[in-house]
């Protein structure tokens, strides 16, 4: 957070990923109210585009959008400049797109014209370009990790004697600048053709990190050395890569998932399993105190084609329907006069997150961890070559 200066014009520029959801982190992440600008096509609704406005964003038009949509750019830029002359901080997706991968895509020019005539407008200030890298754990499952790091800011009023003499050269040098700055942010996979096998190697050789941080710069610096090999010393690169198909198919074929074979421990999966059967009235006083929000937001996120926007839809229309559901329930509540079912009413938020995490992940891993002990004994052999194929891929990717 100190590399946002205070009391200066800011436009913060994070990679885009996971739709709704990128903008609902920067929201999180900043103390100050901010104003986005979002892809002006799903503007068209009158109705939808009076919702956008009012929770301050603004359109802005691409190509692909139609020429004629273009000259709408205009007006934006210009409420763009406003606002950050209003020192409201202003957030665009540099990228020009959504890309649903841990990639960093060539970014547009449309936020680098903005900085500059904001600069031009305000001379007595330094307007500052912030990048900021999201890296998400999972893109759709809740309560999965996420990290936000603020880079060091851009300052445009340097690049300013560039963009006056010549202004395509002035906007390309800022837009590469930033580019690598987002870049030493985030897990940067370039190699489009090898970007599972490369993203799952480096949660491999990251999965003894339980910093985030630390956790995010061991994938990064996995991610770049591989694509230096695969470039520089292709046999190497497919080395590692025919290992890890080696790795990877013998835990499909026992129905295990990567984990440190050598840290697991059957005394703390049994105390594991007797803590899971003693929790199990909490496990279904939450799931079914949630069933009937759950039950009516699946089949609405099931019909949801696109991917990469099942989490953002999934976040707002089960914000809606859970918090109707409660209210709901309160007002019941409040007219039975009833106030042992009013407590039970506003526990129902934390039993539903434990209800999922006991579901989802301990329940999950602990059936996991159980059956590599039974498996340790009745298939040995393949366990022993699994622990040496592990070890031996992550020796390649340590060197």
């Amino acid at each position: 957070m100190e590399n946002i200066p205070p009391n200066q014009p800011v436009i913060l520029a994070p990679n885009h990923q996971n739709a709704l959801m990128d903008a609902l982190v920067i929201l999180n992440a900043i103390p100050q109210r901010t104003v986005f600008l979002a892809r002006g096509d799903i503007f068209k609704n009158p109705k939808v585009a009076a919702i956008l406005r009012f929770f301050r964003i603004l359109p802005i038009f691409r190509i692909r959008d139609g020429y004629s949509e273009l000259d709408k750019n205009e007006a934006i830029f210009q409420q763009s400049v406003e606002t950050l002359q209003n020192g409201i901080p202003l957030c665009l997706m540099p990228e020009g797109k959504q890309s649903f991968a841990r990639t960093l895509y060539p970014l547009v020019k449309g936020m680098f014209r903005i900085a500059f005539r904001a600069q031009e407008a305000m001379p007595g200030k330094e307007v500052f370009i912030i990048p900021v890298g999201i890296d998400y754990e999972d893109y759709i499952n809740p309560f999965s990790a996420l990290t936000v790091r603020f880079g060091k800011p851009i300052s445009v009023k340097e690049y300013l004697p560039i963009y006056e003499e010549n202004q395509a050269k002035g906007l390309n040098v800022i837009r590469e600048d930033l580019w690598g700055k987002i870049d030493a942010l985030i897990q940067n996979i370039q190699v489009e053709e090898r970007y599972e096998e490369i993203f799952e190697l480096s949660k491999i050789a990251s999965s003894k990190e339980k910093d985030l941080v630390r956790n995010l710069e061991k994938r990064r610096r996995i991610t770049h050395s591989l694509d230096e090999k695969i470039k520089n010393s292709p046999a190497l690169a497919n080395e590692i890569f025919a290992k890890q198909k080696e790795y990877i198919a013998l835990l499909h074929h026992l129905k295990l998932e990567d984990t440190d074979f050598s840290s697991l421990n059957i005394g703390k999966a049994i105390l594991k399993s007797v803590g899971l059967l003693l929790s199990l009235p909490l496990f279904l006083i939450g799931w079914i105190g949630n069933l009937i929000p759950l039950m009516a937001l699946l089949p609405i996120v099931s019909k949801v084609k696109d991917i990469s926007f099942k989490s953002s839809f999934s976040f707002v229309v089960g914000m809606v329907l859970f918090t109707l559901y409660y209210l709901i329930l309160l007002l019941i509540m409040v007219f039975s006069c009833n106030w042992w079912a009013i407590i039970g009413v506003f526990s129902l938020p934390l039993s539903g997150h434990f209800s999922y995490c006991y579901a989802k992940k301990w329940l999950h891993n602990n059936r996991l961890d159980l059956r590599f002990f039974i498996l340790k004994n009745k298939k040995k052999e393949k366990i022993e070559n699994l622990a040496r194929l592990r070890k031996e891929l992550l020796s390649l990717l340590n060197a």
